[in-house]
């Protein structure tokens, strides 16, 4: 399905849903991407994983309810999915400056609206992108899960860690979705021919297939995160070819500040 397309029919299920138990989650299945990748370009564009979309949301419309109607505090806490006053109070006060009772008395709410996606598709062409068949190849490297909501301020964390005890690993990292629930596996490794697998290290496969290869060359981690947002803001939402088509994210290291992202795709 069109990048778009994916992201506004995720917006539309979770406000139709906006109180069912794991909606962000359900909406997913929805839209038959990886929801790794989705919830990374979800993030990159709107600035929110779903699971936080959700959670504003809902404590938006809550403070509305409470400010409008004169129900149980927690009752409303209840019907937006919270299981005590305590979690209700603590999550509310947090995001609106002030706790419930204090917002029944007149205090202001922090407003938060559905998401609107309107897109200005820019700069596309500039990306050195090319799409290449590739044979399998087989990375070898040490692996740590993270959750998709702060993956970016903590992976740098864990490239130190390995290149402190290996620092021949850093050729591939790896994101894999195979865990659900807005977390994935980050492995950083490096390409291997033979059956050995290294101590301390695991073995993933890159199928044969596809891949949207893009290029750039700068000081990482911000070249490469410079170019990750370029390719969800601009080539994906431009792009009428191909389609994302797997559950894992490449990132390459090569030298002299070469390194490139790879992307699993078919043609539309």
């Amino acid at each position: 399905m069109e990048w778009i397309s994916c992201i506004h029919k995720t917006i539309k299920y979770i406000e139709e849903n906006l109180l069912e138990e794991n909606c962000a989650e359900k909406a997913l299945r929805e839209i038959y991407m990886s929801p790794m990748l989705f919830n990374k370009g979800f993030q990159i564009l709107t600035g929110y994983s779903p699971s936080t979309y959700v959670r504003n949301r809902r404590l938006y419309l809550a403070g509305k309810e409470i400010k409008e109607t004169d129900r149980k505090i927690l009752d409303i806490a209840l019907d937006y999915g919270f299981e005590t006053a305590e979690s209700f109070t603590k999550a509310f006060t947090r995001f609106h400056g002030s706790n419930p009772t204090q917002v029944r008395q007149g205090a202001d709410l922090h407003v938060f609206l559905p998401l609107k996606i309107n897109l200005s598709v820019y700069g596309g062409d500039q990306l050195k992108c090319t799409v290449r068949h590739m044979e399998q190849i087989k990375i070898a490297g040490y692996v740590r899960e993270f959750a998709s909501e702060d993956a970016r301020e903590k992976i740098p964390g864990f490239w130190d860690e390995v290149l402190a005890k290996d620092n021949s690993a850093g050729e591939y990292a790896l994101c894999i979705d195979d865990m659900g629930k807005e977390k994935f596996h980050y492995l950083i490794g490096k390409k291997i021919d033979d059956e050995k697998i290294p101590e301390g290290m695991e073995i993933y496969v890159l199928p044969e297939q596809d891949w949207a290869v893009f290029e750039c060359h700068g000081e990482n981690p911000e070249a490469i995160q410079s170019l990750d947002e370029k390719i969800w803001k601009e080539w994906l939402p431009g792009n009428s070819e191909y389609e994302l088509d797997g559950n894992i994210n490449v990132e390459w290291y090569g030298k002299d500040q070469d390194s490139a992202i790879w992307l699993p795709v078919k043609s539309i």
